[in-house]
């Protein structure tokens, strides 16, 4: 994305998806050292809805309308996931990269268990981004 100044010079902005691409990179190099990246990037899912409210109806994102039950954070995860990806696909390694790393926000657990998790307690924090995790990782898998 860019961005014009009135003094028409142009700078690139970095995109929501791409931030969220950057964070997750830096995080998984270094875990131990990165703790406030992971922390960006929890921020930036639990609250991507808030942040670009109008996303979801363009006409890309209308599929994501009709689930049932819908939940408006897992369906602007699915929208962040699908925005990475446009990202992703650019680069073979750096998409491995970023799925390993949402696996490992999994800490192990199936997909089956989150999303069982996930009905039985789904005001539970953790549970709750794992489930957004998931979502990311079936927008960028769309």
């Amino acid at each position: 994305m860019k961005f014009e100044h009135t003094l028409n010079n142009a700078f690139s902005v970095v995109t929501l998806p791409g931030l969220c691409v950057m964070k997750l990179t830096s995080w998984s190099l270094r875990p131990d050292w990165r703790a406030k990246d992971l922390n960006d990037f929890w921020y930036l899912l639990e609250n991507f809805s808030d942040i670009d409210s109008e996303l979801i109806f363009w006409d890309d994102f209308v599929d994501l309308l009709d689930v049932e039950p819908f939940d408006l954070k897992i369906s602007f995860a699915q929208v962040l996931g699908r925005q990475m990806q446009s990202i992703l696909k650019q680069e073979e390694a750096l998409s491995r990269y970023i799925q390993q790393a949402l696996e490992q926000l999994l800490e192990g657990f199936s997909r089956k268990d989150i999303l069982e998790l996930y009905q039985a307690e789904p005001n539970d924090q953790k549970i709750k981004r794992w489930r957004l995790v998931l979502a990311v990782i079936d927008g960028i898998a769309r």
